[in-house]
């Protein structure tokens, strides 16, 4: 059989974003395996390989096209569908890339499927991302997510640590730190602060470790320098984040400009950094 340019031009791409799709569900089947690992047997896996989706109660083709930021006709033509009619239980074949204005493939996703006592909070740190970058991908005008809901998430290459995880909560004391310059770089207040760390007076020691929150947000990111002498910038894979710091203590992060850690922050504050 004779087939055209175009024609040839198209079963190839459409061979290779199977080929894609395959090759991102090993990578999301792994993420899965090692994030329940990671946060105990209790957690369920992801229960949708990346490039499936199992219709849901209450879905129709415009919702999920919207989900994956397809259309209803790009569905119904990719899983030869005689109409636009789905049932639950019905496998569907979705996109695992976006694309941006120009139609140029902008981002590969994997899938997760929300399970019962799962946060945003919970499912950044399992991917190593972070809460805007979930909401900003899903589109999600809040915090608020059920169970059962489909994620797309940010493809990454590994989860960040458990080790790295529980010390992003803390603050190590820097000289010229104060119980009241600590609470009010970090939106918490004087008795939250002494409290949930055992002090019984504003008394703080150079080099000792202050619980500052149990919430912090946790990602990766490169330095890139200091802004002034109480601000340094820092470059995740999705958006830029000055943060403050310690005053007098910026410009020592020069050194480190261009390597990649693991940093927290709160209230748009510095809480940690560390290698992994």
């Amino acid at each position: 059989m004779n087939y055209s340019r175009k024609e040839r031009i198209q079963s190839q791409r459409k061979a290779a974003a199977k080929a894609n799709r395959r090759k991102i569900a090993g990578v999301t089947m792994m993420a899965a395996i090692t994030a329940s690992t990671l946060f105990g047997s209790g957690m369920k896996e992801a229960k949708a390989d990346a490039g499936l989706y199992t219709v849901q109660k209450g879905d129709t083709l415009t919702r999920i096209a919207k989900q994956y930021n397809t259309s209803v006709k790009e569905l119904v033509k990719e899983n030869k569908l005689s109409s636009d009619r789905i049932y639950v239980g019905q496998t569907l074949e979705v996109p695992t890339h976006l694309y941006n204005h120009e139609g140029e493939e902008d981002l590969q996703v994997q899938i997760h499927t929300v399970s019962a006592g799962e946060t945003l909070y919970r499912i950044s740190l399992k991917y190593g991302t972070s809460i805007e970058q979930l909401k900003l991908l899903n589109k999600l005008t809040s915090d608020t997510i059920k169970i059962g809901q489909i994620l797309l998430i940010p493809e990454t290459v590994q989860p960040i640590s458990q080790k790295a995880i529980q010390l992003a909560k803390f603050y190590k004391v820097v000289p010229g730190d104060t119980i009241y310059g600590l609470s009010k770089r970090f939106g918490i207040s004087i008795d939250v602060l002494k409290g949930q760390n055992g002090l019984n007076s504003e008394m703080i020691l150079i080099g000792q470790q202050l619980l500052i929150s149990e919430n912090p947000v946790v990602t990766r990111a490169k330095v890139v320098g200091a802004i002034d002498k109480f601000t340094v910038e820092f470059q995740t894979a999705s958006e830029t984040l000055p943060l403050k710091v310690s005053y007098g203590t910026a410009e020592s992060y020069q050194k480190l400009s261009g390597k990649e850690y693991v940093l927290s922050y709160k209230n748009g504050a510095l809480l940690s950094i560390q290698p992994e």
